[in-house]
């Protein structure tokens, strides 16, 4: 009963590898992919928002008897995915009075809602990060000591 000499640990630890870095990529990618769609929206909320505060301090009193946004389409598609997605209660793109107030309300606490959001695919993200690192490091570790047993074989033959 000899050694079997043809037994490769180092090129199966190099394949699991692969693999398991393979799948955690792709995991990786779904949560910064989830990240970008959270900062997109993010923004187009901001969007909304800072026009809103260009027409507040226009009126200097602060109180704002309409705001028209039938003419700006960025706008207009923005509050259109707003609407189907339930942010907003009606499709429309004209504010008067206190839907003016209402439609600030449901962004800013839209855009807190988002940040929110976005801490939890960041928070998910480092795991998955360390846990590439510790398999690229078993991996390495599994290589060296394979390359030394190698040796050691090949010297008492």
């Amino acid at each position: 009963m000899g050694i079997n000499l043809n037994l490769n640990p180092a090129l199966n630890a190099l394949k699991f590898n692969d693999q398991v870095n393979d799948h955690l990529e792709q995991k990786a990618q779904k949560l910064l992919d989830q990240m970008k769609d959270i900062s997109n929206r993010y923004k187009d909320v901001s969007k909304i928002l800072r026009e809103l505060n260009v027409h507040i301090q226009k009126d200097y009193k602060g109180e704002i008897d309409k705001v028209d946004f039938s003419e700006n389409s960025d706008i207009k598609d923005i509050l259109d995915g707003l609407y189907e997605m339930g942010i907003l209660p009606e499709k429309k793109y004209v504010f008067e009075g206190n839907d003016i107030e209402f439609l600030k309300a449901s962004l800013d606490g839209y855009a807190s809602e988002l940040k929110n959001q976005n801490q939890e695919p960041m928070l998910l993200l480092q795991p998955l990060l360390n846990l590439m690192e510790m398999m690229n490091k078993i991996t390495k570790s599994i290589i060296e000591s394979d390359e030394k047993i190698k040796e050691t074989t090949q010297r008492n033959i």
